[in-house]
Formats: C-alpha cells, sequence, structure tokens
C-alpha cells in the first residue's frame, strides 16, 4: 500500500484547494520520512500538484508535480496564507527542511515576513551592478584612473560578478586577498582597496545598502617601495631607442621624464594649464592623486619640446589623438613594450620615468623637499600656501638632473628642440 492509498485525501488548504493554474489539488498528511517521501507517486487525475503535509513540524509540506518534489513552509501571515518554498527533495533531506520551517515559523512568529526578505533578495544588488555604479557615478564624475579600477576588477572571480551584496563574506573577501597576495601582494592590496571603496560608495554615497562592508578592516600585505630608475649605459639605450619612435610619442614619453608627473597627467596635459613664460604647469587638484593642485616647474628640456609642439597645436590638448573618445592620446603600453624591447631594457615601468626623475634630482643634489615638490608630494614644510609661486630651486634641480641624464645617455640637446 503507497502513502497516497494509507492516508486519506482531503480538500487542500493551499488556496482553498486551487493551485494557480486554477486546477483542483490534493493533501495529505503524515510523519515524514525519506522512505515515505520516495513513494509518493504523482497522479494526474488529483490535479497539477498534490501538497502532503508534515505531522511533526506546523506548516512543513511536499509538492509532488510531473517534475519532481519540493519542500515548502506553509502559513498565515497577517491572516493570509503564504507558501514559502523551501527546496526540493532529495537535495534537501527531511531533517533539513524541518530545520528551515521551523524557521519560518519562528520568523512570521516575531512578526517578520518571510515572503518580503526574499523579495529583497530578489531585488538586491549584485557585485557586477554595484562595480559599474560605483565607476559611472564615482569614479568617472570625480575623473578618477578608470584603467586602474577596472584592472582592479578583473582580479575578482567572475562567477563573483552575479552574487547578490550579502552573500559577499568578510572571510570570501580574506580569501581573495590572501590567494592575491601570495604572488602579488600589492595587486592584493589594491584589489581589497578598490572593493571596500566601492561597498562606502553605496553606503555612504548612495545610501542604498545597509548591511556593512565585507572589505574593510582587511589588514594590507606589506610592500615593497619600488625603486627601479634608469641609469648608465641603460638610460643611453632607452634614449636612443625613444629617438625612432614618432614625434607625438616621443614628445610624450619625453615630458614623462623630463617632468617627472604620473602618466596620465601627461597623457591628459592641456595648453591652458601650461605657462611658457613662467616656465610652470599646473596640474589641477582634480587630476591629482592627492587631489591638491600641482604646480609643476618645467625644465628647459621640457619648455623646448612643449614650445616646439604649440607651433603646430590647433586644439586643447598637448598630446591629441583623433581616434580616442577622450580627444587626447590614451595608451601607451604597446609603444612602451616596442622601445624597451628595442633598448633591451627588462623590468622598467613608465612609472619608472618619474622615478629616473627623482633619483637624479637627488644624485645632482637636490634636497628631499625640493625634489617632493618638482613632484607634487604633499609635505608640511614645502606645501605653504604661496610655496608654489616660488619655481627658482625647482627649476635649478631639474634643469641640472635634465642636462645630467642627457650626457649620461650619450644624446645631444639639440635633437630635443628641432625635432629630429
Amino acid at each position: 500500500m503507497t502513502v497516497t492509498q494509507k492516508h486519506a485525501i482531503s480538500p487542500a488548504p493551499v488556496a482553498r484547494g486551487v493551485a494557480r493554474s486554477g486546477k483542483r489539488v490534493a493533501s495529505s498528511k503524515f510523519k515524514f520520512t525519506e522512505a515515505s517521501i520516495r513513494d509518493l507517486v504523482f497522479d494526474p487525475a488529483k490535479g497539477d500538484r498534490q501538497y502532503h503535509f508534515d505531522s511533526l513540524v506546523r506548516g512543513l509540506c511536499i509538492a509532488v508535480t510531473a517534475t519532481g518534489k519540493t519542500f515548502y513552509s506553509y502559513k498565515k501571515v497577517a491572516g493570509r496564507p503564504q507558501r514559502n518554498r523551501i527546496g526540493p527533495w532529495p537535495e534537501m533531506t527531511v531533517i533539513e527542511a524541518r530545520k528551515q520551517a521551523e524557521q519560518t515559523n519562528t520568523q512570521i512568529a516575531l512578526g517578520a515576513n518571510p515572503m518580503f526578505a526574499k523579495k529583497l533578495i530578489r531585488e538586491e544588488m549584485t557585485l557586477g551592478q554595484l562595480y559599474a555604479d560605483y565607476l559611472e557615478g564615482w569614479i568617472k564624475p570625480q575623473k578618477k584612473n578608470v584603467g586602474s579600477c577596472a584592472t582592479d576588477f578583473k582580479r575578482v572571480p567572475s562567477d563573483w560578478h552575479s552574487r547578490k551584496l550579502s552573500t559577499i563574506t568578510r572571510d570570501d573577501v580574506l580569501r581573495l586577498h590572501s590567494r592575491i597576495g601570495r604572488e602579488h601582494p600589492t595587486a592584493a592590496n589594491r584589489t581589497i582597496e578598490m572593493l571596500r571603496a566601492a561597498f562606502n560608495y553605496v553606503i555612504d554615497e548612495r545610501k542604498t545598502w545597509t548591511a556593512g562592508n565585507p572589505a574593510s578592516g582587511i589588514t594590507p600585505f606589506p610592500e615593497t617601495e619600488r625603486e627601479r630608475f634608469l641609469d648608465g649605459d641603460e638610460l643611453r639605450r632607452f634614449l636612443e631607442s625613444l629617438m625612432q619612435e614618432p614625434e607625438l610619442w616621443r614628445d610624450y614619453f619625453f615630458l614623462c621624464l623630463f617632468a617627472g608627473q604620473r602618466r596620465r597627467n601627461v597623457q591628459a596635459m592641456r595648453w591652458d594649464e601650461i605657462s611658457l613664460e613662467r616656465a610652470s604647469w599646473t596640474i589641477p587638484g582634480y587630476k591629482s592623486k592627492n587631489r591638491k593642485l600641482i604646480d609643476v616647474p618645467l625644465s628647459n628640456k621640457a619648455l623646448a619640446i612643449l614650445e616646439r609642439r604649440k607651433q603646430d597645436a590647433t586644439g586643447e590638448w598637448v598630446f591629441p589623438s583623433p581616434t580616442s573618445a577622450s580627444g587626447h592620446i590614451e595608451e601607451p603600453k604597446k609603444v612602451w613594450k616596442r622601445i624597451l624591447k628595442r633598448a633591451k631594457i627588462r623590468d622598467l615601468h613608465l612609472h619608472d620615468l618619474r622615478h629616473t626623475n627623482a633619483s637624479w634630482q637627488v644624485i645632482e643634489g637636490a634636497s628631499l623637499p625640493v625634489v617632493g615638490k618638482t613632484l607634487g608630494h604633499l609635505d608640511s614644510k614645502t606645501t605653504q600656501r604661496y610655496a608654489h609661486l616660488n619655481q627658482a630651486p625647482g627649476l635649478e634641480s631639474v634643469n641640472r638632473a635634465c642636462d645630467a641624464m642627457l650626457a649620461a645617455g650619450g644624446s645631444s640637446p639639440v635633437l630635443l628642440s628641432d625635432g629630429k
């Protein structure tokens, strides 16, 4: 005798015996066991689905349809019947289903609405949506580095992109930080910083998330400051290789070297930021890393390049590009690789041109406060309100360093002034 034969069928309490399809359903009540659930057989003559209720846990039932068996919790909430899906059998056992049903009963007794909670989860933002919102709502309007942000997000596992924010725990982020950090500690730190900033954005700015930040309070890996710079024969080979590039890229890399500024600031250099008379380049605060205005002293070599480019300038950008959306050059990676391959130089980053500028200033006797001023570093001793108006110490330092670099590299300064 089967379970359905053993237990009498009574009118289904679910929706008064009518399924959502409008067809009648059948139900029975008995003590759930794995064996009794396995013996349940779908009978199409009794409707689209048959509900069977557990005699031990109030409200726990299992729906038997042509496609399978699924546990539900059936309770009245605020006087209205509510059926909450628990999970399919046999993936979920009877014991697990009872625990879930008891938890639902407790939530309802305390005044909660499980259906409302599930709706919030369905409508909850995914990590991919969070990143897109952060990118469009914060990174781009703040004119921050979109490329770096995208690189950091690429290190996040792709299966995280579709995960709801509430499913991403602090332990998940700690494991991600540890996994990346085994080989790339600096990249691991940047990735966690990006995640922390993105969560803080929807918490503090958008106020669309209140469940906390799983990326906060994670101790970063120790980072070793990179000290790579061009010296001696290596500098000579670099300059010789650079002189074989088209004028636009040659001038760009020379400006990175002679001005000592970050590559993206040089890429987005505008003519209205340049004062050839004062030998100064004013980088607005929204473009700088520390969000402070930087007044960069321009060496004679940098001025020579800018004066020559100014003669043929037709737009706002010092390094224009007709193919980029921004209007200025964007990605020098391919050109940079070509230069290094020709010069037979390994392990040199574009940012190391900035280190090279600073290193040669120090080699030529410049004080650290003066070097900090030329590079735009914040320092209480060198960042008084009007300190940027006095360019003499900085100009002397960068001119001396640029002359020394060219001499060490065996390149004639005339090559920089006539464009050949």
